[in-house]
């Protein structure tokens, strides 16, 4: 078993790390003459100098050529841990128990060390590290790390209190314990099954039965499944959700196909508008029966407020879901927003292990869950999934994605919106659908308005706007729709031969251009028939003759 030490304030510790010989000769030079300390040898050789926690110093790589410091919000392995290089061992050895055996760290030594120090990373000593309104999730997430690290749940129960006391305003003990419990439970769901007995669950699809896939709008968001909207931030993603839980709070038919025909309920989790000031105007602009919407940005523990975190509090969202089957649709505005504080958008792990849960949430009670996401500032991004902000995960998991997109040509005042579909793994992409955002006014405020458009949107899917957008037109026609309607005009094709090779030829990709003909096929522009044989594919307008 491993043993780790955590740095700084907590252990009175501040640990420099020296890697090469080089660098432990330099700081043996810069020691005092007699000066007592624990040293630790490391397995590649290096040297670890346990001194007493000095706030000047903090957690830096490669401070000093060779050289690491280890202090606040930093760790390292103490004897007789063992790594695949060999073990840890006590190259000088003192008593830990007494601080006054550490030594501060000489004057020379901080000076050679702060040479290269600019910007610290933590705050400074006279400030806490856990302010209210992300205590609960820094101490889950912490607790989190440690048990990953290896640590035993009686040192983590420890080092979590003693977080706990020096947060502002502390934290109270019972509550610290309860993240730690969460934080060990989640490990080990994340780890079983790990005992000899364990087995997989293998199922014959003979013994499977069959459920028709439900759907919230049909061909476009299901039910069971986790599903995402993106767009610019600013360009209607909000109004956009708000405007579907007002079509469901009525039972109102969608653009393009019947409603349910009573009403749904919907759940807004968002951290963004404030549903006094912002939501409400948007419900009663869109048609919106409020008694069927419903809304929260927090959730309430003994008397305390606490941001909504898909990480700590899918157990009350499920609660709330199960009391009133009648919800149908949640979303939650913006899905980054509620996933724990410090988000890192390159922890794929943290990031798939959220959406999964939402993802079993959903198909745990059969209702629809929507994530809002905004696009990444930077705009010369080819392929419409990888637009999303933060990690490929964000899209990945989601089974429709769906993005909310402006021509940049369009320098009208009224802007034309497009809802395309950048991914869906149910069934066949329905065509995307135009809309606008008109403003109207409510009881003397502004807001906004969803009016969509009389006809289809002219773009099939997000990548080929987005291509418009960056000037990438593959071929002569502005649209594949186009490029389609172009290659028969003279009568009819072999649909795989002869027009998958020309879209093939073209550079389209073969996805795309199955939605554009499945879309196409809907409005009845083709149709296709076989014959000797062979597929054809035909304008419903020029039917023509079918010969090879």
């Amino acid at each position: 078993m491993n043993i780790a030490i955590v740095c700084g304030r907590l252990s009175n510790l501040t640990v420099v790390d020296c890697d090469t010989p080089g660098a432990i000769q330099e700081v043996e030079a810069l020691l005092p003459e007699g000066m007592e300390l624990p040293i630790v040898t490391t397995p590649r050789g290096g040297r670890h100098y346990y001194f007493r926690y000095c706030p000047e110093l903090h957690s830096r790589n490669n401070a000093h050529d060779g050289i690491d410091i280890k202090s606040e919000g930093g760790y390292i392995l103490a004897p007789p841990s063992r790594t695949e290089s060999g073990a840890y061992s006590w190259h000088r050895e003192l008593n830990l128990s007494t601080i006054a055996e550490r030594p501060p760290i000489p004057d020379a030594l901080i000076a050679l060390l702060k040479a290269g120090t600019t910007i610290p990373v933590l705050p400074p000593p006279d400030k806490p590290i856990l302010t209210q309104g992300t205590r609960d999730q820094d101490l889950f997430h912490a607790a989190l790390q440690l048990f990953k690290d290896g640590r035993p749940r009686d040192e983590v129960e420890r080092i979590i209190v003693d977080m706990a006391k020096i947060c502002q305003p502390p934290f109270p003990e019972k509550e610290a314990l309860a993240k730690v419990k969460s934080a060990y439970e989640r490990i080990q769901k994340n780890s079983r099954p790990s005992s000899a007995k364990a087995k997989t669950n293998i199922r014959c699809f003979s013994s499977i039965p069959r459920i028709p896939l439900e759907w919230l709008w049909p061909g476009r968001f299901p039910l069971s499944m986790l599903s995402l909207i993106a767009g610019q931030q600013g360009k209607g993603n909000s109004t956009f959700a708000v405007w579907m839980a007002s079509r469901l709070s009525r039972g109102d038919d969608w653009p393009d196909c019947p409603g349910h025909g009573r009403p749904l309920d919907t759940i807004l989790v968002t951290s963004e508008d404030p549903a006094e000031q912002i939501i409400s105007y948007r419900i009663e602009a869109n048609g919106g029966d409020p008694r069927h919407i419903h809304t929260f940005d927090s959730v309430l523990d003994q008397d305390e407020e606490f941001p909504f975190d898909i990480n700590l509090h899918l157990k009350q969202l499920d609660q709330d879901l199960e009391a009133n089957p009648n919800i149908k649709n949640v979303v939650i505005d913006p899905l980054a927003s509620h996933m724990g504080g410090n988000l890192d958008a390159h922890d794929m792990n943290r990031i798939r292990w959220s959406l999964s849960g939402l993802a079993r949430l959903a198909k745990k009670r059969n209702v629809a869950i929507i994530g809002i996401a905004h696009f990444k500032k930077d705009e010369n991004v080819q392929d419409s999934l990888n637009k999303i902000a933060g990690s490929y995960q964000f899209s990945s998991l989601p089974r429709a994605v769906w993005e909310i997109m402006e021509e940049r040509q369009d320098t009208a005042d009224r802007k034309r919106k497009y809802f395309l579909p950048a991914k869906m793994n149910p069934c066949q992409s329905r065509r995307g659908l135009s809309f606008f955002i008109d403003t109207v006014m409510i009881d003397g405020q502004e807001t906004g308005k969803i009016i969509f458009d009389s006809e289809h949107s002219k773009f099939i899917t997000a990548d080929e706007l987005n291509m418009k957008n960056l000037g990438l037109k593959i071929t002569r026609a502005e649209s594949i729709e186009d490029f389609i309607t172009d290659f028969l005009a003279n009568g009819p094709r072999r649909s795989n031969e002869d027009l998958g090779e020309a879209l093939k030829v073209a550079g389209f990709s073969r996805n795309t251009a199955s939605d554009i003909k499945t879309a196409m096929r809907q409005d009845k522009k083709i149709d296709f028939r076989k014959e000797d044989d062979v597929w054809w594919i035909f304008l419903t307008s020029k039917p023509g003759r079918f010969s090879r």
